[in-house]
Parts: structure tokens; C-alpha cells; sequence
């Protein structure tokens, strides 16, 4: 074969049957096997990760998903993330919540089955990919491979594999491969399995991410490009796909009730809507398309995140967005150039142009303003321009006589392949080490807030996994505060590059809730609640006991009523208007409301333990103690509950049965100050004076 420095898009290897024809089989299912093995070990250290970023709004704080099997009809007949929130939204993807939805079914609140059955798909992508670039460059073994290697190992995939939610990616491009492979079938054998394979894997793509909608334009460039098709009979032969993409979108238009239903973009997800002008949105769009380039070739520092205020917006003037206007400027002229050529080079490039399009912001704005996922299918054209200049740089020459085994594959090209290997061993290595970054939240977290530090959403979300995975969970008071402190610097610094950040502003509130400093709590409540209209009652409950702690007991009063009215079951909120009413000297409207939430609450010991305390400060001590012993039934390890039986005991004048408490609740903890400062008074009032000071003396040493 002659060599051909064009990187034509049909160079291809016909190998002597006779001599070689198992031979041949054998190489090609080896090396796909190889390239499957590949993916599955490169990502094997994520199979026992945990849940981390967007998982929790399709899987683990999702109501629908969680209902398992049972779901599946409404899954497939609403948008995406419906059980997680009620806004409105574009995206229409069942086919990964469905599974999610089975997976709950077997494996709830288990992340790992998650992870094995991502990391497999994308294992089984690669062997996909393999044949079909296979059928693609009419077995071009050495061009198949190296692209399919490079895919593979390209480090911009992480956030896919790595991460369970991203299956909508892997799902799409896997059915997408198989809809590419079939068609191709459907045209060089002409065959109606073809063309109803084709169809339903394409639909399947579509079900899976509707980004694959851009593939409409594809298949008639695959036969142009490929096949030496006209571009008219490129696109009769493309009927079959273009049918089921019709299907798919009359199935999302009657389920979101038109092609796209959000109302509105948010900055915190786009902060491209803050543009004022069209060139500064068109800039700072191409800028960003210049960061995918950067990142393709070298994917490094990688965060999976990059909204508000990451990216700030540029204008037309600006160097950085005149750089890449006249890169992408180039690699189009180039495809035109090329287009009449069939050059294999120009195709990657329009894959590349074509898929990444739904998602650059610069046609239309999206919700996200960046995300490295969306680079996924887009990526597979990259790869392919790439290898495909590689080869053409290097002059690879692809003999037929070197075609009888492996090794004579590989010695036919070794130029080329030392590249490819040092390119695929790089990229791989910085997969590797990226994928212990997605390990948990605060891995990731804790890794990607110092790539990208003025995300206000990655200061939120790192300071709010501080603050719930583990400052409301720690028992040691001085870890506890120091957690809190560390989540209130970061959730402080989120509001501060995003002063409307509602959700931060709740966690701010919750932080130094618990940091009893009920003043700052207030007021990040209040301004919570001025950048947002909250519906969950748990955030007024919040914000009432804050106002209650901080003697506002008409705000309290107020708001926890307001979470009332949200849940009229909301157990929470009766208890501690039980507790605001009892402050407020209000005895009946205490025990009204302590009743109330002992009727809806299904661990009621709060609500027993206050009604005591709500008796006792009437002086109603024989009640109290009935109150507290059945709080002490439902958790015996109340030990405030055995102090205060003591109190009421020694209120009652009944100082043996006093004793006995106090010493109950001094076994509990023996650093109750509270217990051992009433054991002494109790003693010192029996005539143990000497015993008592020494319980005194003790509960002093203990008292800050």
C-alpha cells in the first residue's frame, strides 16, 4: 500500500485470508478484550467509593427513585430529577434513573453496586468503541486501537466513570457507538436488522442523554466521509436514526410539555446569564470552548465544577477570548478545506464541533456553564483527529504483508506507538490519581476547592459536607467546634462571591446555630430567606429555635408556625414551641403543643423530657417525674432526664429518691457538673455537710 500523508478515513488492511483468517479473528478480539480489560483495571480503585456531589438528586434524595421498581412507570413519564425537586426543568433522561431506581430496589443506600456497574459499562464501551472503529476504518487495527486507547485513558473521563450519576454519559455513548455500529452494518450489508437495531440503540442513546440528538448529523458524515457516499444518498441512508430521533422528541415534548421547560437560568449554574451584552456572552462562551481544547490536550488541574464565579466574563477585546476565536476560526476552515477530501483529520474535528455544540453556550445557554462530563462524546472526536495526525506526521504506513500477528502489528508501527503508549500512559496515570479524589465528598471537596477557589458553589458544598457529614455528627465538643469553624469559613467565603447564595446562607444559619451564637444565626436565616422562597420546614424550624434561643419569642413563635403550616406533622416544630411557649410562662399552650408533637413523633423523648420540664417549672413535680421516666423508657441515656427526676424529687422533699437520681445520672457521665453540684446541695440539706462540699468542690473544678 502506498503511504498516504492525507490521513485518509479509509485506509484500510485486508489480510490474506487463507494464511491468516484465524489469526486475524484472534488479534481483533484480543485486542478488544485487552482495551476492555484496560478500562475496567484503570478504574478498579473507584468500585468502593462512596456517593459523592449530584448522586444524592438521583439516587440517595430522590422519592421516586427510592420507591425501587415500583417507580419505574412515573420515572419514565417525568424529568429528570423530579423526586429530588419540583422546579422545572430541561432535561429528560430515564433510562439512567431507571436504573438507578433498581438498583435502590437490591442495593439501598449502597453506592458500590453503583460504582461496579459503572466502571463495567464503560469496560464494555471500550470494546464497543473498538469494533466499531473497527467497521469504521474497514479494520484498521493500528488506527482503531490507538484511538480507542487514548478514549479510554483521556483523564476528562473521570468525572463520568468515577462518579454514578455521570452513568447518563456512559449509557449515551455506549448506545450511541451501537447505533454507529449497526448503521454502518445497515450500509455496507443493507439489512432490515440493521436498520431496526440502529434505530432502537439510537433511541436507547437519546433516552440516555438528549445531547445525542447531535448525532443526527453524523451518520450522514460517517457514510460522506467513510463510505464515499454523496451527501444526498448519505442522508436518505440516515432516514432510519433521524425517525427514532423523532420519536424521542415527541416522547420529551409530551412529558416536559415542550422541547425544553426551565424558566429560568441561574448564575450560580451559568454565570454567563449575567452578561450584559452578546459579544461578552459570545467571548466568554468561546473562552470557555478554548479551556475544553486546553483541557483535551492537557487535562490538567481537573475540578467538577466550575460554575459562579470560577469563570468570570470576558469581553470581545479580550486577549485570551481573540485566541481561541481564532483557533476554532482555523480548525473550521480547515474542515471546509478538507471536507471535499474525506479527510479522516477534518472528520474528528466536526465530531468534535458537532457534539460539543448542544453544551458550548455559545448557540444557545444551558444550565451549566461548564462541566468536564460534557466532553465525553465530544472527546471521541478529539482522540481521533489526533491519532489521525499522529499517523500522519509520523508517516505510519499500514501493510497488509505485517498483518499475521500482533507483535507484527506493533514492529510495523513502532514510531507511532511509542507516542500513543507515552500519551496513554500519561493520561492514564493522571486518571489513576484522579480517581482518589472522587472517593467521597470531602476528598473531592477538600481537592477541587483549591482548583477552583472562587467557585461559590464548591465553597457551599464543601462547607455544608463539613457541617452535616461531620460537625452535627461528632460527640467531642472541641472537634465540634472546630468542624463548624472550618465549615463556616468556607460557606462564608461562598456568600462572599455569591451574596444571593440562599442555600449557604441556611447552612451559615445552621453553623452557628449550633455554635450557640443565635444572633449570627438570625441573620443569615433572614437573608436566607430574602434570595429564596423555602418550602421545607425544616428551615423554619431552624430559624425559630435560633429567634427562640436569642429571646425573640415572636419571630419564634411565628416561624416555627410557618413550618406547621408547610407539614402540619412536622413533630420538630411542636416541640420547640413547646419549649418557647414554657419560656414565655404560657403553660397550657406548652402542653398543647408538646402534646402535638408526641402525636406525630414516632421517638416522642424530646417532647416527654420538655413536658416535664414544662410541669416542673409550674411546680407540678409528681407530673414532671412521670414526664421524664417515660422520655428515659424511649432513650435511657438521657441523662439531663435522670438529673431533673432528681431535682424534682428533691423539690418534693423526697431527698433519698433525690440521691439516688443524682447518683444515677453521675454514673451516667461522671463530669455532669449539673448532677454532682445538686448531689452536694442534696447532701449538705441532709446533714452531710463534708460529703456535699467535696460533690461541690468537684462540679466547680468541672465548670467553665
Amino acid at each position: 500500500m502506498k503511504k498516504n500523508n492525507k490521513a485518509s478515513a479509509t485506509i484500510a488492511v485486508k489480510p490474506r485470508q487463507q494464511e491468516t483468517g484465524m489469526t486475524w479473528k484472534r488479534a481483533k478480539t484480543i485486542l478488544g478484550l485487552l482495551l476492555a480489560a484496560f478500562a475496567f483495571l484503570l478504574y478498579a480503585n473507584t468500585l468502593t467509593h462512596d456517593y459523592t456531589v449530584d448522586d444524592g438528586t438521583v439516587m440517595q434524595n430522590n422519592k421516586i427513585v427510592k420507591q425501587g421498581v415500583s417507580a419505574l412507570p412515573e420515572i419514565f413519564t417525568s424529568a429528570y430529577r423530579k423526586g429530588f425537586w419540583d422546579r422545572k426543568e430541561s432535561l429528560y433522561r430515564p433510562l439512567s434513573v431507571a436504573m438507578f431506581a433498581v438498583e435502590w430496589q437490591f442495593f439501598p443506600n449502597n453506592p458500590h453496586p453503583g460504582h461496579w456497574i459503572n466502571v463495567l459499562l464503560y469496560s464494555l464501551t471500550a470494546l464497543i468503541l473498538f469494533q466499531t472503529l473497527l467497521l469504521l476504518f474497514k479494520n484498521n487495527v493500528v488506527l482503531s486501537f490507538a484511538i480507542t486507547l487514548l478514549y479510554v485513558a483521556h483523564p476528562l473521563h473521570t468525572e463520568v466513570v468515577a462518579n454514578i450519576k455521570s452513568r447518563d454519559e456512559i449509557l449515551c455513548l455506549l448506545f450511541s457507538l451501537l447505533s454507529i455500529k449497526y448503521f454502518l452494518h445497515l450500509t455496507d450489508k443493507k439489512t432490515n436488522t440493521a436498520k431496526i437495531l440502529c434505530s432502537l440503540f439510537f433511541a436507547l442513546a437519546l433516552l440516555s442523554k438528549e445531547s445525542a440528538i447531535t448525532l443526527v448529523a453524523v451518520f450522514p458524515l460517517l457514510l460522506y466521509f467513510f463510505r464515499n457516499a454523496s451527501l444526498k444518498e448519505s442522508m436518505i441512508a440516515s432516514l432510519s436514526p433521524w425517525i427514532a430521533a423523532c420519536i424521542y422528541l415527541g416522547m420529551r415534548f409530551f412529558v416536559l410539555k415542550g422541547i425544553s421547560n426551565f424558566t429560568e437560568i441561574l448564575p450560580i449554574n451559568n454565570s454567563i446569564v449575567n452578561a450584559t451584552h452578546f459579544t461578552d456572552r459570545f467571548a466568554t462562551a468561546m473562552m470557555i470552548m478554548g479551556k475544553y481544547l486546553y483541557l483535551l490536550l492537557i487535562p490538567h488541574p481537573l475540578s467538577f465544577d466550575y460554575s459562579f464565579n470560577q469563570i468570570q466574563l470576558v469581553s470581545l477585546s479580550s486577549p485570551s477570548a481573540l485566541f481561541v476565536i481564532v483557533i476554532y476560526t482555523a480548525l473550521i476552515i480547515y474542515v471546509v478545506k478538507e471536507f471535499r477530501n474525506r479527510n479522516g483529520i477534518a472528520f474528528g474535528i466536526l465530531f468534535f464541533l458537532l457534539t460539543i455544540s448542544v453544551v458550548s453556550n455559545v448557540f444557545f445557554l444551558i444550565e451549566s456553564v461548564m462541566a468536564e462530563r460534557f466532553t465525553f462524546l465530544p472527546s471521541l472526536g478529539f482522540c481521533m483527529a489526533l491519532v489521525l495526525l499522529l499517523s500522519k506526521w509520523l508517516k505510519t504506513e499500514f501493510k497488509t504483508s505485517n498483518l499475521l500477528n500482533l507483535s507484527s502489528i506493533f514492529n510495523a508501527n513502532k514510531t507511532f506507538f511509542i507516542v500513543i503508549f507515552s500519551i496513554a500512559l500519561l493520561y492514564s496515570a493522571k486518571t489513576f490519581s484522579r480517581n482518589f479524589d472522587w472517593k467521597n465528598n470531602l476528598t473531592l471537596l477538600a481537592k477541587d476547592v483549591k482548583t477552583c477557589p472562587e467557585s461559590a458553589r464548591i465553597r457551599y458544598a464543601y462547607g455544608s459536607a463539613i457541617l452535616i457529614e461531620q460537625a452535627l455528627i461528632e460527640k467531642n465538643e472541641n472537634k465540634k467546634q472546630n468542624l463548624l469553624d472550618k465549615s463556616i469559613v468556607q460557606l462564608e467565603k461562598g456568600v462572599a462571591i455569591l451574596p444571593s447564595y440562599a442555600e449557604a446562607f441556611y447552612h451559615l444559619g445552621l453553623a452557628y446555630k449550633e455554635k450557640n451564637d443565635f444572633t449570627r444565626a438570625v441573620t443569615n436565616f433572614e437573608n436566607a430567606s430574602k434570595h429564596k422562597t423555602f418550602t421545607d420546614p425544616s428551615f423554619f424550624v431552624a430559624w425559630g429555635v435560633a429567634c427562640g434561643k436569642s429571646k425573640m419569642y415572636d419571630q419564634s413563635i411565628k416561624t416555627l408556625n410557618h413550618a406547621i403550616g408547610l407539614n402540619p406533622k412536622q413533630a420538630d416544630a411542636y416541640t420547640n414551641l413547646g419549649v418557647f411557649y414554657d419560656e414565655m410562662n404560657k403553660f397550657d399552650e406548652s402542653v398543647n403543643a408538646l402534646n402535638k408533637a408526641i402525636e406525630f413523633d414516632s421517638v416522642p423523648d424530646g417532647a416527654y423530657y420538655n413536658l416535664g420540664n414544662t410541669y416542673a417549672h409550674v411546680q407540678k413535680y409528681s407530673e414532671a417525674v412521670n414526664f421524664y421516666k417515660k422520655a428515659l423508657e424511649i432513650n435511657p441515656a438521657n441523662e439531663d432526664a435522670v438529673n431533673n427526676i432528681g431535682n424534682s424529687f428533691a423539690a418534693l422533699q423526697d431527698y433519698e429518691n433525690a440521691i439516688l437520681y443524682f447518683k444515677k445520672a453521675i454514673e451516667m457521665n461522671p463530669s455532669n457538673s449539673k448532677a454532682l453540684n445538686n448531689l452536694g446541695i442534696t447532701l449538705i440539706m441532709t446533714g452531710k455537710q463534708q460529703e456535699g462540699e467535696q460533690y461541690i468542690a468537684k462540679a466547680k473544678q468541672l465548670t467553665p
